[in-house]
Order: C-alpha cells, then sequence, then structure tokens
C-alpha cells in the first residue's frame, strides 16, 4: 500500500497540494499504515510520510501538529503491546523528518534530533510481560527485539542524516546551541578505546 501512495502520490502531486481535505486524508492513512502490525509497512509508510515533506505538501501549522502528535506518543512509558506499535510508529513519523531534509536544515529538525537521541540513548521502558513480541518469542528476546527495532530505526535515519549533512556541517552546525552539539557528538562521533 505505501508503495502504490508513493507513485500515486508522484502523478497527482500538484492537484493534491491545492486540496487540504485530501492532504488530511492522506495524513490519516500514512499514520494508519504507521501503526501497521508489519514493520516494512510502518517503514515504507515512513518514506512516503518523508516525500510528502520534501514536496512540502504538509507544511505551517499541520507541519506542528504532526511533530507534537509524533512527539507525545513517542514518549512515556509502554503498557502494552499496542503502545509498541504506537511508540515505534512514531519514532519511524519523526525520522520522516530525517529524511526530508537532505540538503538543508529547518528550524524544527534540531528539536527532533535531540528528541531522537533521547530515545536512542536510553533503554526503552518496555514490560516484558505485556510486549506484543511475546508470542512469537520468550520475554527476553521480546525485550531485545522491541529494543532493536527502535534502535536500528533510529540509527538509520542518524546515519542518512550525517551522510547528507557532513559535507556543509560547518554552516548547518550554527543552528546548535553548544548543549545540543554535545548531545550530537556523543550519538555521532564513536568513543576512542585507544586513548
Amino acid at each position: 500500500m505505501p508503495i502504490f501512495l508513493q507513485h500515486f502520490l508522484y502523478s497527482n502531486i500538484f492537484a493534491l497540494s491545492r486540496n487540504d481535505r485530501s492532504v488530511d486524508r492522506l495524513v490519516g492513512v500514512l499514520n494508519r499504515l504507521l501503526e501497521d502490525e508489519v514493520v516494512e509497512v510502518r517503514e515504507s509508510a515512513s518514506i512516503t510520510l518523508s516525500s510528502l515533506l520534501i514536496w512540502n505538501v504538509v507544511q505551517g501549522s499541520r507541519l506542528t501538529q504532526l511533530v507534537e502528535q509524533f512527539k507525545s506518543k513517542s514518549a512515556g512509558v509502554v503498557a502494552n503491546g499496542g503502545e509498541v506499535l504506537g511508540k515505534h510508529s512514531a519514532v519511524l513519523g519523526l525520522c520522516a523528518f530525517l529524511y526530508a531534509c537532505p540538503d538543508d536544515l529547518p528550524a524544527h529538525l534540531p528539536d527532533i534530533l535531540l528528541f531522537l537521541t533521547t530515545h536512542m540513548s536510553a533503554p526503552q521502558p518496555i514490560p516484558v510481560s505485556n510486549c506484543l513480541l511475546q508470542t512469537f518469542c520468550s520475554p527476553m528476546s521480546a525485550l531485545t527485539n522491541a529494543l532493536f527495532m527502535f534502535q536500528k530505526s533510529i540509527t538509520k535515519a542518524f546515519n542518512t542524516f550525517k551522510r547528507f549533512h557532513l559535507p556543509n556541517w560547518v554552516v548547518y552546525k550554527r543552528q546548535f546551541t553548544s548543549d545540543q552539539l554535545n548531545e550530537l557528538n556523543n550519538i555521532f562521533i564513536s568513543p576512542s578505546y585507544y586513548a
């Protein structure tokens, strides 16, 4: 379904961008696809959402609402399996913003980057007994799989961000405070064990 939406958007972007109701429907469909049980569908929906962001179909207050929606869904303690999906969908939604800006650094992106670093560095509070993956594997491996799913998504988005923004990093780093730069350096620069 997300692949079809990508082709549909590409073919009809001019007509869709002029109709607010159509944009709201598309974002609603993508939000539902981001919460699909299949990881590959969620990842494809994230890429499709980044296409909407690249083409400036989602902008202004709608963009701000989407960022806040994803941030609120990904924050907090996870109590059951449905919340694991919801939290991962929110993380993938925020990662879509990183994929959507390969050649610039909009004002909302530093906050998203730093918000995702908190998910990268801290272990996710997922109770093993209520984990969605428990039906397929042992409780310990279910916790490990859920943690790996979040960190893999964020790591992939950070690597893409770093690859595109590293050539002009001297210009981009001016948009960050010194504390923000320290946080990003902890994530982007590997520790040296030979010091």
